[in-house]
């Protein structure tokens, strides 16, 4: 019995043989479309991650990660990867906290932050860019860092309260200070 992406790569093959023999008219459009569906398949039994279909050889997951093929000759690479390795046409997940600090509050809890990306590092990543505060995986250890990512958010963006708070008590005491002073 064939499964889902079997049963696709033929449809596929159908398509394009008839096409190739002249006998039906197909946009290059549909034969893209049941490719994208092959890849997807593949992918997410590959990755074991669940997300949209793939276009354009990438796709997002969520707010902060993707799955993309990169490399030089596809044009995604890593801005500034922490030991100059590049990937080289392959399949990766990518988190990625462009905004940094942000990502969890406006007030920027910066040891929050850190402290939940450096836990996220430890996930090992087949590439890492922590100036960019982002970090690949390959399809063996993606579904866990994709897992593991989500609890720590959680876990992290609650204790961004106590930062705040503990920021806020800061410069009340600097104001107080300064009050007693002046």
């Amino acid at each position: 019995m064939m499964n889902t992406i079997e049963r696709y790569k033929k449809l596929l093959k159908m398509l394009n043989n008839l096409h190739t023999d002249g006998l039906l008219r197909i946009e290059l459009d549909n034969r893209c479309q049941v490719e994208c569906y092959i890849t997807t398949l593949t992918l997410r039994e590959k990755f074991k991650i669940n997300f949209d279909m793939i276009h354009n050889a990438w796709t997002r997951v969520d707010e902060f990660s993707i799955i993309g093929l990169f490399g030089k000759k596809h044009g995604r690479v890593i801005s500034w990867s922490d030991d100059n390795s590049q990937p080289k046409d392959e399949w990766l997940y990518c988190i990625s906290f462009s905004c940094g600090a942000y990502s969890f509050h406006e007030e920027y809890p910066v040891k929050t932050f850190d402290d939940f990306f450096n836990e996220l590092k430890t996930l090992n990543p087949k590439y890492s860019d922590t100036a960019n505060h982002s970090l690949y995986f390959s399809h063996e250890n993606a579904c866990e860092a994709h897992t593991k990512y989500k609890e720590l958010f959680t876990k992290y963006k609650a204790s961004v309260d106590k930062e705040l708070k503990d920021k806020r008590i800061e410069k009340l005491k600097e104001e107080i200070n300064k009050l007693m002073v002046g």
